[in-house]
Order: structure tokens, then C-alpha cells, then sequence
């Protein structure tokens, strides 16, 4: 197996004024920067950087600012990324941002290869068709100390001909939560028009096939009354169910639901990914040792134009599923049956970003006409990413299981509005 970047020893980088975040240098023995280490009071992550590993093994995917290798949570030694070789044959590990420009490969035998380039570096094609990396375009890496939050940035700037240029800087910011947001900028300084395709490409290793699951918002249909009505499925999918390899294309993937996740892993823990902008494909795979879940955005910028993406990466424990994803947190729907045949309970998990002590909730049911059905206050009393909040809602036994209904939520921190929504649910068990 190809090593990864090699770690020689570490330095304490005094950024300490943000209290409960702190970061360290890592260094190689020639005194080179080659990553870093972030630790708040929920996880330890260490990043790479992309200039620092060789290009040769990753084929034309090697634009890949922003690379978490571990990804640790509190009170756990086992990190929750994993490495292997991808069905392609390249070797993956950890969690990057994949940049990946739309290339058409010249079939005159005149072209060079310096005349031929992808988001990272020049490119040449091998005699089996592969593209593999001849060059990589150089990084620079650098942390800023905001308030209440520490940014760990990415730069490239690419120039190779009048019209293939730009310039792109992707933010990794960090704070006193569960949550990392991966932003991208890309100005486009060359002559004709750049689109892309940008995804999250995680790898998570795979000895828990048994419990690992993704979850990907996409169309279904389901039979309600002897009829067939379209559905927005959330259930989590089995990574032992699915194929080697298998796309979400965009016209089975839900515009408004931004996001995807995947759970099961070590010690119960979840992952999820919400982006900005509609989700163009999800690509799964997997393979003995791991398995990754890919979203895709796609950008354009005409020239001279800049443009912009962002991702919430957030991560926990203690959730089986996933149902929504928010900037506050993830949420989960999912019925039980009572301690009788004929009882039904609808319960809600709640993960929250960092931590909160006393989160009140008025639940109200209604059936999709508007009809009130019943109404419920809770309290969540410390909960947090590692340890998430439930509540439970007994059914009346006039709700028909294979129904849809409307559930709302209004969550309030002291007198404060802290989140609300409406989602609509099935009590099918």
C-alpha cells in the first residue's frame, strides 16, 4: 500500500485566544509545513496539505485543497476515515474537496501534454487511456485567527496559457462545534469560459458493513390506499445492499435537500454533508476495506468571473438514521411500535452542532389537509453532538400507518426561537 504523508514531528502554533479551539503545525524533517492539527472540545482533526503528497497516486483528482486524513471524536482513539485503493486503482484516504474541471482530450497527435491541464496541474494520457498528473500547480497554506473561529486556508494560482488561468482558495473553518465549513472561491483569470464538477469525497473504512448506511434524498414511490404516489425517500440504505458502484443521477435527487450522510461507523457515529447549492449526482463505492459517498456540484464562471461554493461538514454520534439536515443541526424521524400491537410512536432525535441545555419543543400533528390531530410540548436537557436529545410522541390510534401527515417543530432556546419546521411522515412501521 502506497504510505501516506509522513508525519516527522509537531510544533504548538500559539493560536490560543479562541478559548476551547487550538491548533498545531505539523513539519517535515526539512522543516517544511506539511499540515495541521485542530482540536475543540468534540473532535481532533488533521489536515494535509495537497502540495505534500505525491501526485502520481491520485491520478487527475489531485486538486485537493482542503484534505482532513483523521477525523477523531472525543473519548475515541479510532479515526473515522479510512484509506484504501478506489475501484480505478488510485490510491484514497481521509476526506477532501475534489475539483475537477471539464476536459476534452485533443485527438491531434500534435497536442503536447503541457498543452492539456486539470484543476491541479498539467496532465498527459497513458497508453491504457488513463489520465494521469505530469505537474502539479503549487499550494500555499495558511491560518487566520477570526472571532470565534480559526480558518485554515488553501491557495492555488494557475497559469498556463492566455486561456486556461485562475485562481482558487478553499477555507476549512473551524469553531467550537461539531460542524467544519469548506468553502471554495474561484476567480477565473484566463480567456474562455471554466466549468467544473466539486465534490466531497470521503473514504470511511468498511468493517461494519453489518450497520454501515447512507442516506441520500432521493424520488421513490410508494403504495398509499392502492395508490401509487411519488415520494422523497430518506430511509437509510444498507452499504451491504448496494453494488460495487452506483450513481444518484440528478433527475432521482431532491432539489430542496441539499445534503447526504452516511452512519454506522465506529462507536455509532454519523457524517453528514449539506451544500449551498443543488446536489447534480451522488457516486457511491465501496470495496472490501472501505466505501465513500460522493456529492457532486457543478460551477461556470466566464472569464473574469468569480464565484463561490460552501459545505457544512458535521459529525456526531448516537443517531441510526438521518431524516434532515440543517445549519443547527441533524434531525431524525422514525415511528415504533408501542408496548401493544395496536400503539404507535413517533420519535425524533435531535444532534445538535455543540452543545445546549434545555431545548423546549412544541410538536404539533396534523394531517396534510391542516386538520389538528394532536399537540405536545417536551424538553431536551443537555444534548449535545456526542450525545444527541430524544423526544417521543404517542400516536392517536385513528392515524392510519401508510398515511402521510405533517409534523411541525418549534424549538426554543429560553424565550428565543431557535429552529422551526414543518416535515411531513408516515407512522408506517
Amino acid at each position: 500500500m502506497v504510505k501516506r504523508l509522513q508525519i516527522i514531528f509537531l510544533i504548538f502554533f500559539s493560536i490560543n485566544t479562541f478559548a476551547g479551539i487550538k491548533i498545531e503545525k505539523l513539519f517535515d524533517g526539512k522543516n517544511q509545513v506539511t499540515g495541521y492539527v485542530i482540536v475543540n472540545k468534540f473532535f481532533k482533526a488533521v489536515l494535509v496539505d495537497p502540495g505534500q503528497v505525491e501526485a502520481e497516486n491520485y491520478g487527475e483528482d489531485v486538486c485537493r485543497g482542503g484534505w482532513f486524513r483523521d477525523i477523531i471524536l472525543k473519548n475515541t482513539k479510532k479515526n473515522l476515515l479510512g484509506e484504501c485503493r478506489i475501484p480505478g486503482g488510485e490510491f484514497r484516504f481521509g476526506l477532501a474537496q475534489i475539483f475537477e474541471p471539464t476536459i476534452t482530450i485533443p485527438a491531434d497527435d500534435k497536442v503536447q501534454p503541457a498543452d492539456m491541464v486539470t484543476g491541479g496541474g498539467k496532465i498527459k494520457q497513458s497508453k491504457d487511456g488513463r489520465i494521469n498528473i505530469s505537474e502539479v500547480f503549487p499550494w500555499k497554506t495558511s491560518v487566520e485567527e477570526e472571532t470565534g473561529k480559526i480558518v485554515v486556508s488553501f491557495s492555488q494560482d494557475a497559469t498556463l496559457s492566455n486561456d486556461f488561468a485562475y485562481k482558487m482558495r478553499i477555507d476549512l473553518t473551524f469553531t467550537d462545534s461539531a460542524s467544519v465549513t469548506v468553502k471554495g472561491i474561484f476567480f477565473n483569470t484566463g480567456q474562455k469560459e471554466f466549468t467544473a464538477n466539486i465534490c466531497l469525497a470521503p473514504v470511511f473504512e468498511n468493517p461494519y458493513e453489518d450497520t454501515a448506511w447512507i442516506t441520500v434524498p432521493h424520488l421513490d414511490a410508494r403504495k398509499q390506499e392502492d395508490k401509487r404516489i411519488n415520494i422523497i425517500s430518506k430511509n437509510p440504505i444498507l452499504v451491504k445492499e448496494l453494488g460495487k458502484e452506483y450513481l444518484f443521477n440528478e433527475s432521482r435527487l431532491s432539489k430542496a435537500n441539499r445534503w447526504v450522510a452516511a452512519g454506522g461507523l465506529t462507536g455509532n457515529a454519523v457524517f453528514a454533508f449539506l451544500g449551498e447549492l443543488p446536489i447534480d449526482k451522488v457516486a457511491f463505492w465501496k470495496n472490501a476495506q472501505c466505501f465513500s459517498l460522493k456529492p457532486y456540484i457543478n460551477i461556470t464562471a466566464a472569464p473574469g468571473v468569480r464565484t463561490e461554493w460552501k459545505w457544512n461538514v458535521i459529525f456526531g454520534r448516537g443517531l441510526n438514521r438521518v431524516s434532515k439536515v440543517t445549519d443547527k443541526g441533524i434531525f431524525a424521524f422514525y415511528a415504533e411500535q408501542g408496548s401493544n400491537v395496536s400503539e404507535r410512536l413517533l420519535k425524533m432525535d435531535f444532534m445538535p452542532l455543540s452543545e445546549l441545555n434545555g431545548l423546549f419543543l412544541d410538536s404539533t400533528v396534523k394531517t396534510m389537509t391542516g386538520r389538528m390531530i394532536m399537540t405536545k410540548s417536551s424538553e431536551m436537557i443537555k444534548i449535545s453532538p456526542l450525545q444527541p436529545g430524544v423526544i417521543t410522541l404517542k400516536l392517536p390510534d385513528h392515524i392510519k400507518k401508510d398515511n402521510n401527515y405533517l409534523l411541525k417543530l418549534e424549538l426554543f432556546s429560553g424565550d428565543n426561537l431557535f429552529y422551526e419546521m414543518t416535515e411531513a411522515f408516515s407512522p408506517e412501521l
